[in-house]
C-alpha cells in the first residue's frame, strides 16, 4: 500500500524528518545518477524510492538506504515530472499524458495525449489517486484545470 493511515487522534512527530538522513545520487545518466530529479514517491511494502529523473526520460527505483536497484520507462518516457503509488501500480506524468506502470516498471497503459480536448492533456503534473473509488486526478498545469480519470 502506498500511503501509510493513522487511526484517529494519533499525531507523528514531523521534526524528525527536517534534517537529511542520506543524500544520494550525483549528476549523469548511470544508474543512481540523475538529471534533474522532480518526482518521488515511496512504496511502503518495500520500502522503495521510485524517482522520477526528468532529463534522463526515466523512473529509478532505490532502496530505503538510497542504493539504485533497477530503472524503467526508458524509450517510452518523454520528462517525467510527478510520480505516485496506488498500491501495485505507479503514475507518472509527462509531457502529454499520464503513463501507469506496474511496480517492476512493466508499462500497463497511457492515459491522455496531446490537446486541450476531452481526456487530452498538455501539461500534466501533480497526480493522485482516490483509493475509494480508484479514480485519478491529474493537474493539467497549461491548461488551467484539473482532469479526473475513472
Amino acid at each position: 500500500m502506498a500511503t501509510a493511515y493513522m487511526p484517529l487522534g494519533e499525531t507523528r512527530d514531523h521534526t524528525k524528518g527536517s534534517k537529511p538522513v542520506i543524500g544520494v545520487g550525483s549528476i549523469g545518466c548511470w544508474g543512481g545518477e540523475f538529471k534533474h530529479p522532480w518526482g518521488v514517491a515511496v512504496d511502503y511494502t518495500t520500502d522503495y524510492i521510485y524517482v522520477a529523473d526528468c532529463k534522463n526520460n526515466r523512473v529509478q527505483v532505490l532502496d530505503s538506504n538510497g542504493q539504485f536497484l533497477f530503472e524503467f520507462g526508458r524509450g517510452l518516457m518523454d520528462n517525467p515530472i510527478f510520480i505516485t503509488i496506488d498500491k501495485d501500480t505507479v503514475f507518472v506524468s509527462q509531457i502529454s499524458c499520464l503513463m501507469v506502470y506496474s511496480l517492476d516498471g512493466n508499462l500497463i497503459k497511457q492515459i491522455g495525449s496531446r490537446g486541450s480536448g476531452e481526456g487530452q492533456l498538455v501539461h500534466p503534473r501533480g497526480v493522485a489517486v482516490d483509493k475509494t473509488n480508484g479514480q485519478i486526478y491529474v493537474c493539467d498545469y497549461f491548461d488551467n484545470r484539473v482532469l479526473i480519470f475513472g
